[in-house]
């Protein structure tokens, strides 16, 4: 069972926000929430586990997801992802390893794109691949800014 049009035009609203998708346009986003599938989640349920590979695309609807990483035997809390955020999106493509294992931190409803069709989506269409490189190039360099501007700010050494 498909999503209704009206869930279809919420995925494509919350996937804008996605690193992946940011610059690709309503169609190219309508044409890809088609194979979207809606998934709700009790708190405490694991969407990824650390080490296992991406296999979805998690765009969270609402509710809460925590992101944990067991360096050296301890748990570190990497960051929590709301609603609007999405979740594996940067391992999706090549299906990595999850990074930190995902989990519910309350009830929480997604949408999820599998890996496969994220894939064929950007083979079978060179403008939604293209926004999508835009749209990852301009992270990179968001994030890039970030590290600069603190190194430009600091005050030189005088000799």
């Amino acid at each position: 069972m498909g999503l209704s049009k009206a869930e279809q035009e919420e995925c494509v609203n919350l996937l804008k926000k996605s690193v992946l998708f940011r610059h690709a346009t309503d169609q190219q986003l309508r044409d890809l929430a088609k194979y979207a599938e809606k998934r709700i989640y009790k708190k405490g349920d694991v969407l990824a586990k650390e080490g296992d590979p991406q296999i979805r695309m998690f765009v969270i609807q609402n509710g809460s997801i925590v992101r944990e990483k067991i360096i050296g035997g301890q748990t570190h809390l990497i960051d929590t992802q709301m609603g609007g955020n999405t979740v594996g999106s940067l391992h999706v493509l090549s299906k990595d390893p999850v990074y930190a294992t995902a989990k519910c931190v309350n009830d929480t409803t997604t949408y999820e794109l599998d890996s496969e069709v994220v894939n064929k989506a950007l083979r079978s269409n060179s403008d939604l691949a293209f926004a999508t490189i835009y749209s990852l190039t301009m992270e990179i360099r968001r994030h890039t800014k970030q590290l600069r501007t603190p190194l430009l700010e600091q005050t030189p050494k005088k000799n």
